[in-house]
């Protein structure tokens, strides 16, 4: 990455910054598109994906840089480029992982939305989780692992979105959903997923469109809602959504700590 503007880095600043929801005022910052062409910066270095404005700092906004596995907090005023934690003492939050917050929570309208996308509903437990997964992804195979026998105290509400470089996955998803197969356990949905996409050939089944119209449904509202998720995802009943194959104990603490 190849900066033309002074670089200002490791500062910590401390800072009075107005509520973040919303970020009123983004009009001001320059767009992604425009900071990224301002850094030089390539696909390869990241993608920066959100822009929003730092209330109090005049001309000063935070920028969202995407990688592969994380997400990482810039600030810029345009000429200077500022790396490191902003703190709003006023609420004790540090100003850049709150704005992240806001962007992995779901309202209550669109989390209801993305409830009624799911093929199965596996447990009954009181407490509630959005699993959206790919057949064939081996993390997805990892996550339902851990996740497995926790039936009693969950109710998965299953989403099937495989990649569209996983062609197998398509094809396992778009059986389970035509021949409507019902599972009453993770593992068996998991063992089941596994057994599909092993078989060679990409499954079509004629006169079904039951796969494609999830599918679409899947990828507009991901879309309308610019939600750009990593495969397993976890969309928790307040709203909250984290990415990977979580270790069993990681996922219940984040299950006991989003659920309302």
């Amino acid at each position: 990455m190849k900066l033309r503007v002074k670089i200002c880095s490791a500062v910590l600043f401390f800072a009075v910054v107005a509520g973040i929801p919303g970020f009123a005022g983004a009009e001001r910052c320059l767009s992604p598109a425009e900071m990224m062409e301002r850094m030089n910066m390539t696909p390869a270095e990241g993608r920066i994906i959100a822009s929003f404005p730092v209330h109090g700092l005049e001309k000063m906004c935070g920028y969202v840089v995407k990688n592969t596995n994380s997400h990482q907090i810039f600030y810029s005023n345009g000429d200077y480029f500022i790396f490191g934690r902003l703190i709003d003492f006023t609420r004790g939050v540090e100003v850049g992982e709150a704005y992240l917050k806001s962007l992995q929570t779901l309202r209550p309208e669109q989390l209801a939305e993305l409830k009624k996308l799911s093929s199965w509903t596996i447990g009954h437990g009181a407490k509630e989780v959005i699993l959206l997964t790919d057949p064939e992804c081996p993390y997805c195979h990892q996550l339902e692992e851990s996740i497995q026998g926790l039936e009693d105290e969950i109710s998965f509400y299953v989403i099937l979105y495989p990649l569209s470089q996983h062609p197998a996955g398509q094809g396992a998803a778009r059986r389970m959903i035509c021949e409507q197969r019902t599972f009453s356990t993770i593992a068996e949905y998991a063992e089941t997923a596994q057994q599909l996409t092993a078989e060679s050939t990409i499954i079509n089944e004629a006169g079904c469109p039951a796969y494609s119209e999830n599918r679409q449904a899947v990828s507009r509202f991901l879309r309308e809602n610019n939600l750009q998720l990593g495969f397993p995802a976890l969309v928790f009943s307040n709203g909250y959504h984290v990415s990977g194959a979580l270790p069993r104990e990681v996922f219940l603490k984040a299950v006991n700590g989003n659920s309302k």
